[in-house]
């Protein structure tokens, strides 16, 4: 099994120490490298992946600073951005508060490092700009600010003349603190007959935790005002004996209990599909990442815009928590959500990446008679006893070189196992995944379970 990351990309495989600033950075860095990917669709992939390789090993080598900048740097040349915008770039802020309850926001203290001068902006959730000013490394800035801000997401961007604006953590205003949304959800599911629903929006409060907050890299893209919002109303929904989450489209967070063990989970649900049962996927997220790295990155969220267009429920767990439980855990996810949805039985998938590659490869022999196929990018293990198994291999990956996978997976092949391989000209590590996804999806489509 590979053991890669795509801990580059969405967060720092490091200490529980490690700050929320650092993995936010680094969360942003690849969202902006991926949409300029998106952008410039280069004729000639091949230099951008080796770069995004190398900006990968960079982090490996105990250097996220320096994976963010080569990131950042692969980003500016791509766009043809200016050396205003490679300067702020670089720019990382202390804002305080990052949480501000709506009615008690005075202002903001903002403090920028390791910037050369840059303009500052804050909008509105609606776009306004609020406030505009100068940045200077070291220098606070004070921001005074109408104490009756509305809850919701109010963003700050760095502004160069030379490039886009850089989007930064944004100013978040809640009604009450995470924290007492909570516990005054988890105080009122306490007085309700327990069941599969009342234990679902548990783990979804759970997930407002300020601690489980700052655990998920990519947190900060979500809108916390509205998850709170819909917390207290499926709480309120439970209360009058209704199922909040049956058949209901879009995404869910929350966390999974399994044993006495919590996995991490986010699903999606396209809103077309009516009442007919609907192939699912279980999405396995690399080495170092978290349950959002398939619906928010690989591809810049390329498993949504399939799963849209092919009537697919997608559920993407945590692939650390998931290996810790064993299958139990891949079990518990797939009835969690077969609880919600009609899931075609015949049809449940699993894709993975690199570590998460492994994983769906372990499941297509420890699970075959409920797998009816896996798909594993750049990584895997490969055996007799399992459902069918397509690899992908990446010609110019620096972590699982495509060729040595390509082998692996050709040997057992040869061995009996059911194997198919597709190679992947071009391509690195991680982009490899947004590529490929789409030919990935519809091979698994083509497989059906055993009856």
């Amino acid at each position: 099994m590979s053991r890669a990351p795509l801990a580059l990309v969405f967060a720092l495989a490091l200490a529980p120490a490690a700050a929320a600033a650092d993995r936010a950075a680094l969360a942003r860095a690849y969202r902006r490298f991926e949409a300029a990917y998106a952008q410039a669709a280069p004729a000639d992939p091949a230099p951008w992946n080796r770069r995004f390789d190398l900006a990968t090993v960079s982090f490996f080598a105990g250097d996220p600073a320096g994976a963010v900048r080569a990131l950042d740097e692969a980003t500016a040349d791509l766009l043809g951005a200016g050396p205003s915008w490679r300067r702020a770039a670089a720019v990382r802020l202390t804002v305080s508060p990052e949480v501000a309850v709506s009615g008690e926001v005075g202002g903001l203290s903002i403090v920028p490092s390791g910037a050369a001068p840059a303009r500052l902006r804050l909008r509105a959730p609606d776009g306004r700009v609020l406030w505009t000013g100068d940045l200077r490394e070291g220098v606070p800035l004070d921001v005074a600010l109408r104490r009756d801000l509305a809850p919701g997401l109010y963003p700050l961007e760095v502004v160069a003349d030379d490039g886009p604006p850089l989007d930064l953590r944004p100013l978040v205003v809640v009604a009450r603190t995470p924290e007492v949304a909570a516990r005054e959800a988890l105080a009122r599911l306490d007085a309700l007959p327990p069941g599969p629903a009342v234990e679902a929006c548990r783990g979804r409060a759970g997930r407002l935790l300020r601690a489980d907050l700052a655990r998920a890299a990519s947190e900060h893209l979500v809108d916390l005002p509205a998850r709170m919002a819909e917390v207290d109303a499926e709480v309120a929904a439970l209360a009058r004996g209704e199922d909040p989450y049956r058949g209901r489209p879009g995404h869910l967070w929350r966390a999974l209990r399994v044993g006495d063990r919590e996995v991490p989970l986010r699903t999606y649900a396209p809103a077309r599909g009516g009442d007919a049962p609907r192939p699912l996927v279980v999405a396995l997220h690399g080495m170092g990442g978290e349950e959002n790295m398939f619906l928010e990155a690989y591809g810049g969220g390329a498993l949504v815009r399939l799963a849209d267009a092919h009537g697919l429920l997608v559920a993407s767990p945590s692939t650390d928590a998931l290996m810790a439980t064993g299958p139990a855990g891949f079990d518990a996810v797939v009835e969690a959500v077969a609880r919600e949805h009609a899931v075609d039985r015949l049809r449940v998938y699993v894709v993975g990446h690199s570590m998460g590659g492994g994983l769906a490869a372990d499941l297509a022999r420890t699970r075959a008679d409920v797998v009816a196929a896996a798909a594993c990018f750049s990584g895997g293990r490969f055996g007799p006893g399992a459902a069918p198994v397509l690899v992908v291999a990446a010609e110019r990956d620096l972590v699982a070189p495509g060729a040595l996978l390509a082998d692996r997976a050709n040997r057992a092949r040869a061995r009996g196992a059911p194997i198919a391989v597709l190679e992947s000209p071009g391509t690195g590590h991680t982009l490899t995944v947004g590529a490929r996804l789409p030919e990935v999806v519809g091979w698994l489509l083509e497989r059906r379970g055993p009856v």
